[in-house]
């Protein structure tokens, strides 16, 4: 009896493999990558079949040039991959390095498993796919079959290009560009809407936020994005994807939209300085931030530059692929071309307040000495130079004190004294009153206004095309 009923299940697995083989084969002919007409030179297809406790994982990247070495980046839940070239031979890597490899017919196959638990009722997996170094995929296409979890839904940061719900397996089709994109899953199942080019909502029980996105709308290139509104998994971000909790707001959740647009060009970005993308944001949306020194840089730079000068500068931004804190000052700086490092001298959020000022290119001529390392700084359209570095230069003994607020000016029978925190100086010990305190500390170092430099000591200045020159 036994053999009749083992030899009974061997028959039903065959039949249920048949079957499941032919209706993913049958809907990914429907639905080949090849037919949607793409003609980048290097692209990936991955085909993901989901299981109980993991994820089998398919990932082939055409268009890579024969006979070169390419390094395989490995996320850390990938704990092993084989690699296969076209013929269906493995791939050869090198001798003093298995994650290097050389590719022989302009594709790689990398087959590998991600482990999950079956007991999440939730999960997103972020980096979750292999990359090679310095090699830019254009274009991305996912073939998810469904055998197990196919209760719930499945969202990636790719848009959706199909999807159909089989007798014995769920398959999506995503496809989008670049070469990143997050996976999310959730037992309870998700209902798609688009209200904006680009943008996807997926939210639980039917239930579609009153959505007023006019922010969004100063975007001219955003999304695409997959917005997952839900309670099963804590808010988080992904490449292409973000979950947040259905009880945020509208203003919250644009802000949150925003904010996760500015971070997909930031992927590059330590982690230490994303918070300046609070910054950009409130450029934007013109609310205020919880972060107080995203404030006052804020209050800083609508101090400095009109409103078309900063939406010139955010529309600078859109236009860029990747940012950093330098690539933000050399697009500010392009506003009026002049330099700045404002966003790069703030980037540490702890780190001490340095306020908005430009570089002027030309050198500072003393005498007849173009002085090397004297920069002179423009702020709210005044000049400032370094005062200990250019009294030196004019002949004055001239010292920063111990306690960092107090320099001594000497020469002959002349003294001064000037206070970094008070309106007054000395000029042999008698003591004379100021309408504004005469040094002002940038990046550790008393600066003197150039008209107030001129005014006390009574320097000549003249200036031209080719420089700024000074003479006691």
């Amino acid at each position: 009896m036994w053999k009749i009923a083992f030899t009974l299940l061997i028959g039903l697995c065959s039949i249920i493999g048949v079957m499941l083989f032919w209706q993913w084969n049958a809907y990914s002919e429907y639905h080949n990558p090849a037919k949607f007409g793409i003609d980048e030179k290097v692209v990936q297809h991955i085909t993901v079949k989901s299981n109980d406790s993991f994820l089998s994982v398919t990932q082939e990247i055409e268009g890579l040039q024969n006979d070169l070495d390419y390094s395989v980046v490995t996320p850390k839940m990938i704990a092993d991959w084989q690699c296969t070239e076209e013929d269906g031979e493995s791939c050869e890597p090198a001798k003093d390095n298995p994650h290097i490899i050389q590719t022989q017919n302009q594709s790689f196959t990398f087959q590998y498993q991600i482990d999950i638990s079956d007991e999440d009722s939730a999960f997103l997996l972020k980096d979750w796919f292999l990359h090679l170094q310095d090699v830019d995929i254009t274009h991305t296409t996912i073939n998810l079959i469904a055998t197990s979890r196919r209760e719930g839904s499945w969202v990636t940061g790719f848009p959706l290009k199909g999807y159909s719900k089989l007798e014995y397996i769920d398959y999506y089709v995503f496809e989008g560009k670049g070469d990143r994109g997050a996976l999310y899953w959730q037992s309870t199942p998700l209902e798609k809407r688009d209200v904006e080019t680009g943008i996807h909502f997926y939210t639980t029980n039917g239930s579609h936020p009153a959505l007023s996105l006019p922010s969004i709308l100063k975007i001219p290139n955003y999304g695409p994005l997959a917005v997952v509104i839900t309670d099963s998994y804590s808010s988080a971000n992904g490449s292409g994807l973000m979950i947040i909790q259905s009880s945020i707001d509208n203003q919250a959740l644009e802000r949150r939209m925003i904010y996760h647009y500015f971070l997909e060009k930031t992927w590059q970005f330590p982690v230490e300085e994303r918070w300046l993308l609070e910054v950009l944001s409130s450029l934007v949306d013109q609310q205020e931030s919880h972060i107080l020194k995203a404030n006052r840089m804020i209050d800083e730079l609508n101090s400095y530059f009109s409103k078309d000068e900063l939406d010139q500068f955010l529309a600078l931004v859109y236009k860029e692929e990747h940012i950093t804190s330098q690539k933000l000052d050399e697009l500010l700086g392009s506003i009026i071309d002049k330099r700045t490092e404002f966003f790069t001298l703030n980037k540490n959020k702890k780190a001490k307040w340095s306020p908005l000022y430009f570089y002027d290119s030309r050198p500072l001529i003393i005498g007849d000495k173009d002085i090397e390392g004297l920069d002179v700084f423009i702020m709210n359209n005044e000049r400032y130079l370094p005062f200990v570095e250019t009294m030196t230069a004019l002949g004055y003994r001239t010292s920063l004190l111990d306690d960092f607020e107090t320099v001594h000016v000497e020469l002959e029978n002349q003294f001064y004294r000037f206070y970094v925190n008070q309106n007054i100086y000395e000029y042999n010990q008698v003591h004379y009153g100021l309408l504004e305190n005469p040094l002002k500390m940038i990046n550790e170092k008393p600066y003197m206004k150039l008209n107030m430099m001129l005014s006390l000591f009574q320097f000549s200045f003249k200036e031209d095309e080719e420089g700024l020159y000074l003479n006691r």
